[in-house]
């Protein structure tokens, strides 16, 4: 890191879908000296046949890319947050970004924030 640059973070959030599979977005955010946040969002999507297999407990690391659906990147302006899904059926958790296999996870509920006016570009790659 540079002198006086943040750590990335990145937040978890785990769907249970109704045939059985899981839906999990991953969002990693890495802030920036001038208040901008570069955020990269990775969806995963476990099918049914595989839940078993993958670690879907909190605080897990995201699954292998054999899961990964889609990314997006976007950016966000000074004072902007990242949105994030909040309702019962999601397992939300916050977890540091460390070197692959080192993730330091804590098991939070996070809390919905107010929105303040974002400046987005939005990057699908697929």
């Amino acid at each position: 890191l540079l002198p006086g640059a943040l750590p990335p973070h990145r937040i978890i959030e785990q769907t249970p879908q109704p045939d059985g599979s899981v839906s999990i977005k991953a969002s990693t955010t890495t802030p920036h000296t001038n208040g901008y946040k570069d955020v990269k969002i990775d969806h995963y999507h476990v099918p049914v046949s595989k839940v078993d297999e993958v670690d879907l407990s909190p605080g897990a690391p995201p699954p292998s890319d054999d899961y990964l659906s889609r990314v997006e990147y976007t950016v966000l302006s000074p004072g902007s947050e990242l949105e994030v899904h909040d309702d019962d059926s999601s397992t939300v958790y916050t977890s540091n970004v460390t070197r692959r296999g080192g993730d330091d996870a804590s098991v939070t509920r996070l809390k919905r924030r107010k929105k303040k006016p974002t400046h987005r570009t939005t990057l699908m790659v697929a």
